[in-house]
């Protein structure tokens, strides 16, 4: 069931989106308090990544394939993922996603040279009924230097909203 239920879910989203991009914008508004003006563009980003595979005893590259990745007003990027039921590598995969996303499409070059990558904006939603979805997923990172960043990602319990407040 869930596999075939989660294929739906992505299909349809991604449906959506390809068709009216611009109907993101009030999750948008109402996940991170971003309102964006009427006529603002909204861009389809490229969500297939190739990147080294890192299980043991294998050597090459693989492909990670992420839900939504857009872009707002020419700056502002948004990564969508849908799933059915919550795990532990959730975060993980968004972490790498989100990383992949930053290297493509959120590198910035300073005038010094130096490098900033920045992180898109990221929500997981779960259109399911599982009550043992949390209001953010979250890791943290240890840097060689020994300072922790957390890396938290808001969700979205799509059955937490009623038909009018998704019209709204």
């Amino acid at each position: 069931m869930c596999d075939t239920t989660e294929k739906i879910w992505d299909e349809m989203i991604k449906a959506i989106t390809e068709r009216m991009p611009y109907q993101l914008l009030p999750l948008i508004e109402e996940v991170f308090k971003k309102n964006y003006p009427i006529g603002t563009t909204v861009k389809l980003l490229a969500t297939e990544h190739i990147v080294p595979q890192v299980e043991k005893n294998h050597s090459g590259s693989r492909t990670i394939l992420s839900d939504i990745t857009i872009l707002v007003g020419d700056k502002d990027i948004y990564h969508l993922e849908c799933q059915m039921t919550n795990d532990n590598e959730m975060i993980l995969r968004m972490y790498e996603y989100d990383f992949h996303i930053a290297l493509s499409h959120g590198r910035i070059i300073s005038e010094d040279g130096s490098i900033t990558l920045q992180f898109p904006h990221s929500v997981v939603m779960y259109p399911g009924t599982n009550k043992k979805i949390p209001d953010e997923l979250s890791c943290n990172v240890i840097m060689p230097d020994n300072s922790t960043h957390t890396f938290k990602v808001p969700t979205i319990k799509v059955q937490n909203y009623s038909l009018d407040d998704i019209r709204k």
